[in-house]
């Protein structure tokens, strides 16, 4: 108990001090310490530890970047690519044998960054302008990389889902047009460091099953 405690300091301290990397506030300092302890609690002192805090350290990054200036720096996407894809074979979350977690991994790259990539043709083909950023679409392609096809399309529909209440709500209290901008990465940020606390949703479908074989 008394090492649990331990390293739940350790790892907000960890987390504050990295946080005013991002950005000196003491807002984006909070949120990355606390983000550390939930992965802690979660993982505790583990490779997914490790693998899943540096995904948030740039997730949270790259969110900054995206509110302040409207862009996602391609050399953030293409390294969690690039790592998440060479790290699945030790990621758990995404299967029990190393061959199964790396072709989740490669689906749900191919769904992430699939799923954004309709979105941003059929936008641009309805609205004749562009509705979603080709970088909002590579930030996705790693997400997925790390969390598979089934979380990251998990992760889309609750970015999809804060996104469009956040834009009614500024819309009505006239912060932004109706045909404003509003930067998709913090929310897409937002849900993949949430659908990891969730579990997946083919194992609702399992529990009776379970209850079956128990009974048996």
């Amino acid at each position: 108990m008394i090492s649990f405690i331990l390293g739940l300091v350790s790892i907000f301290c960890a987390g504050f001090i990295l946080g005013s990397i991002i950005y000196k506030t003491y807002f984006v300092k909070l949120l990355s310490a606390f983000a550390f302890v939930f992965l802690f609690c979660k993982f505790s002192f583990s490779f997914q530890f490790i693998i899943f805090a540096l995904l948030i350290f740039l997730l949270i990054y790259v969110s900054v970047i995206d509110y302040f200036y409207k862009i996602i720096p391609v050399i953030f996407p293409t390294f969690l690519i690039v790592f998440g894809i060479f790290s699945s074979f030790v990621n758990s979350i995404l299967g029990g044998i190393w061959l199964l977690r790396f072709i989740n991994s490669f689906l749900g790259a191919i769904m992430g960054g699939g799923v954004l990539f309709i979105v941003r043709i059929s936008g641009w083909l309805i609205y004749k302008k562009e509705t979603m950023g080709l970088g909002d679409v590579k930030l996705m392609v790693a997400v997925g990389t790390f969390i598979g096809c089934e979380k990251v399309l998990l992760a889309l529909f609750i970015a999809v889902l804060f996104g469009s209440i956040t834009g009614l709500v500024f819309i009505i209290f006239k912060k932004i047009k109706k045909n404003g901008y509003i930067p998709f990465g913090p929310f897409l940020s937002v849900a993949s460091f949430i659908v990891l606390f969730i579990p997946k949703l083919s194992s609702f479908f399992n529990v009776p099953f379970i209850w079956e074989k128990c009974i048996l």
